[in-house]
């Protein structure tokens, strides 16, 4: 799996700030001045910063999820439909076209749910598309045929949704984004340190805390950005009701 490593190292990130800086606390209480007028209130702004940052993020990538589900519900029920079409016409033109569809099936279910195979700079053209350019060809293909429009319709929503799916599942959460996200967390924990740092047990414990539920942040939005690695979020399962 193309995350695993890094995702443990992403999460090890938060319990280690958070040991460091329990001790940076503990051992040097000049960092804070014990004034009463520091309100705690004032510092839990940070984690109030944190969570709507990481909320923002977790939403992102989860509807770029439910939009690719929805793009390949609508793939699969437009080359279903596709088959359905292929019946109205001649029966070397419909064996083409149920070749097309099989070829198109196998292919995107073979190479286009692979995790470690993203589409960074082009998006490979179908090879459904590729063989209906010779179909459209055929001189049994009739253009008056009242099916014909239809039937054209159904292949112009098949490439969209592809290259919509496609599209999505190169679409992570950049750097400056995670980058962020660090920074607003290490944040809070600086702020929980120095609103509880009079008791070392108490401060030991809060900071512990959050940096769990840092880490359990950093785990979910990892999970999230790459989908393609875990097949509970997207499967191309739906592709064998194509038949």
């Amino acid at each position: 799996m193309r995350s695993a490593v890094i995702t443990m190292c992403l999460i090890s990130i938060p319990m280690l700030t958070g040991i460091f800086i329990y001790h940076l606390f503990h051992r040097t209480n000049y960092l804070i001045n014990e004034s009463k007028q520091i309100s705690p209130s004032f510092f839990m702004i940070l984690a109030v910063l944190f969570s709507l940052f990481s909320n923002l993020l977790a939403t992102e990538m989860w509807n770029n999820i439910s939009q690719t589900n929805q793009d390949i519900r609508k793939e699969v029920s437009n080359l279903r439909s596709l088959l359905r079409f292929s019946e109205t016409f001649d029966e070397n033109l419909a064996l083409k076209i149920r070749e097309a569809v099989y070829a198109y099936k196998d292919s995107a279910m073979k190479n286009e749910f692979v995790p470690n195979n993203y589409f960074t700079v082009t998006i490979p053209q179908s090879p459904l598309i590729k063989i209906f350019n010779s179909v459209m060809k055929d001189e049994s293909f009739k253009k008056d045929n009242p099916f014909t429009q239809s039937f054209m319709k159904s292949i112009d929503e098949v490439r969209t949704a592809r290259y919509d799916r496609l599209f999505l599942k190169d679409n992570h959460i950049s750097k400056l984004k995670y980058g962020l996200l660090f920074v607003f967390g290490i944040l809070t924990q600086l702020a929980i340190a120095a609103v509880h740092r009079a008791s070392a047990s108490v401060l030991f414990f809060t900071v512990m805390l959050f940096s769990t539920g840092f880490s359990v942040t950093i785990f979910v939005i990892e999970c999230l950005n790459w989908p393609y690695e875990y097949p509970y979020f997207i499967t191309n399962e739906m592709y064998n009701l194509v038949s």
